[in-house]
């Protein structure tokens, strides 16, 4: 197996993982807030990562060869990804803030990649992205109702901080453990954000369906799939995890139609097809 189709794999394991995020909040309590079970997932993933770390002697003994830039851009970039995701949801709708969030993402990942490191990705790449892209518009096109345009800007600032996010996990390969710099990052997310736990409520995350909301999140959604990624962007490139990546909404769109009983149209089908294609042709014409 090809480093690139190991780095793939693990990034469509998190993603697998990631995409129980929608799900999972769907169970919350009505009186909970999106800013609350964000710092809930920190703080719970956090801790999980903070066990297995001890537990398998993976903290860091120095830290004189972190990239604390990058460091710093990792932190920022998933803050505002949240922040600007979850915002343009409010404004704009799962379906639009979904498709421009995820289908910008990839090229800005292209973008910066090529502005600070002039790497240029695949023709391969830009094939099955495209694809991948087209698949996502599809998945969520009965959705889709864009009535205040400028709002759109919300989900392409969304694709940008993911994007400087991917990049910047590239950035920590052969310096830190994935569990361990996922540790930092999500510890320092934990604090940033602390404050909203005094300015929202938090009794809801105490109720039984709260408490299993943000467990379900904290374990899988970060102590887990966080560290696969950053795992896949050990062996794989950046542009190429971002578009793999794409098949998160993919994973959501079973689990609604599965376990939420939502309606499975052609044009959604044809859209988890296309994503599926791409992605596997991605992966084949790359390994």
């Amino acid at each position: 197996m090809s480093a690139t189709v190991k780095g793939c794999f693990y990034v469509f394991l998190a993603s697998v993982f990631f995409s129980l995020t929608g799900t999972l909040r769907t169970f919350a309590p009505d009186e909970s807030t999106t800013y609350v079970i964000t710092e809930m997932r920190m703080i719970i993933g956090f801790i999980c990562l903070l066990i297995w770390c001890l537990a398998t002697g993976k903290m860091p003994r120095s830290y004189r060869n972190l990239p604390f830039t990058w460091l710093l851009v990792c932190i920022v970039g998933s803050i505002g990804y949240q922040l600007l995701f979850f915002g343009s949801v409010k404004v704009v709708g799962v379906a639009v803030g979904t498709v421009v969030a995820m289908g910008v993402t990839p090229f800005w990942t292209a973008i910066i990649a090529w502005a600070i490191f002039k790497k240029k990705p695949s023709k391969a790449w830009y094939i099955s992205t495209v694809i991948a892209v087209i698949g996502v518009v599809m998945l969520n096109l009965t959705e889709l109702d864009i009535e205040e345009p400028i709002y759109l800007l919300l989900p392409v600032l969304a694709g940008f901080c993911e994007a400087f996010y991917i990049v910047g996990c590239a950035q920590f390969v052969g310096k830190l453990e994935p569990e361990t710099t996922i540790l930092i990052i999500v510890g320092s997310m934990a604090i940033i954000l602390a404050p909203f736990l005094w300015i929202d409520p938090v009794a809801w995350v105490f109720t039984p369906s709260g408490a299993v909301v943000c467990l379900g999140l904290g374990v899988i959604t970060c102590g887990i799939a966080f560290p696969l990624f950053m795992v896949g962007v050990r062996y794989a490139p950046p542009v190429t995890c971002s578009t793999v990546n794409m098949v998160e909404p993919v994973c959501a769109a079973c689990l609604g139609i599965f376990l939420l009983g939502e309606p499975a149209t052609l044009m959604s089908i044809s859209g988890i097809a296309l994503i599926c294609f791409s992605v596997l042709y991605l992966v084949y014409m790359e390994r």
